[in-house]
Formats: C-alpha cells, sequence, structure tokens
C-alpha cells in the first residue's frame, strides 16, 4: 500500500472535510468572479434609422460653455457671461463581433459627408430596463478604430467609433 493511500485510509474524515471546504470556497470564489464580470448597464445606439447595436462603454456626453470675461468701459470689476456652447466627441466601445454596422456607417459617410444623422443612446440595466436616453443631434463618424489582433492573446478585440455631433439632450424617459 502506498503512502498516500495509507494517509487516506488512517484519516479519510480529514480528507472530505478538506475537499468539502475548497469546493465550498472555491465556488464561492468562482460565483464572485463571474459576479463581478457581468455587465451591470448595457448601452444601446441608434442613428437615423438604424441600429449600431450594444456597447460596453460610452464616453463624452459633456457639455459645456465657454467663459467670456467682460469688463465695461469704467475698469470696474470683471466679469464672467456664458460664451459658446462645446459639445464632446462620443465615443462608443465595445468587443468586436465580425458585425460591419460601424463600418458601413464610416464608409457611407466618406463618400457623402453632408449626410448628418440624429441619434439615441439608451442606457439599460441587467433586467433590459431602459434607466436613461441621450439625444445627439446631426453627428458623424469622426474616427473608427478596429480592433487590435494578437494571435497569442486572450483578450477580447475591442473597436470603437468616435461621433463629432452638434447638440446633446438628456431625454425624458417614457412612463
Amino acid at each position: 500500500m502506498t503512502t498516500a493511500r495509507r494517509f487516506i485510509g488512517n484519516h479519510w474524515v480529514l480528507v472530505v472535510v478538506v475537499a468539502a471546504i475548497t469546493v465550498v470556497t472555491g465556488d464561492r470564489l468562482l460565483s464572485r468572479a463571474i459576479d463581478t464580470e457581468l455587465p451591470r448597464y448595457t448601452f444601446a445606439v441608434d442613428i437615423g434609422e438604424r441600429s449600431l447595436g450594444t456597447f460596453r462603454e460610452v464616453s463624452g456626453l459633456d457639455v459645456e460653455f465657454e467663459v467670456v470675461e467682460y469688463r465695461d468701459g469704467s475698469g470696474g470689476p470683471v466679469r464672467y457671461l456664458p460664451g459658446l456652447t462645446r459639445y464632446s466627441t462620443i465615443k462608443l466601445v465595445r468587443a468586436f463581433n465580425g458585425g460591419t454596422e460601424l463600418s458601413d456607417w464610416f464608409t457611407a459617410f466618406s463618400q457623402s459627408p453632408t449626410e448628418r444623422v440624429a441619434g439615441s443612446i439608451a442606457m439599460y440595466d441587467q433586467n433590459r430596463t431602459e434607466v436613461a436616453r441621450w439625444t445627439f443631434q446631426n453627428a458623424w463618424p469622426k474616427k473608427l478604430s478596429g480592433p487590435t489582433l494578437r494571435a497569442g492573446s486572450n483578450e477580447v478585440p475591442i473597436e470603437s467609433i468616435e461621433l463629432a455631433h452638434e447638440g446633446l439632450t438628456r431625454a425624458p424617459l417614457p412612463r
């Protein structure tokens, strides 16, 4: 009889308890890892009459005023006034899925660069309930970034598109 079999034969209760603790702890750690990896929100983007699909990250939902300094002729204090409205570039990021929606739109715009579109970004929770919506006007694709391809990598390929636009508003949710 080998040493391992002799040890298990004499301490089988201890081996069973250690195995059970390992399984329970491993399952808890695995479920926590899976839970933190699930997306909390998804973002669906529509432009014009077509859908660009869902995205895992949206940035650039910013709007700001330039600040204009004003001083009257008497040399009084400087007053600050709102100037031009500036909108940030909207960046949409998602896992590369092989679809051609982004490149099709980018190519179509390059052939007719005067065609601007209105669109919306809807934010959904895990239950697919709409949580928020933004609308933008006169948008066009400013930059398209394809995935970085590495044969030896296990990373998910990512693609992104950046949109220039001329207006952004937070839309009320339908009741």
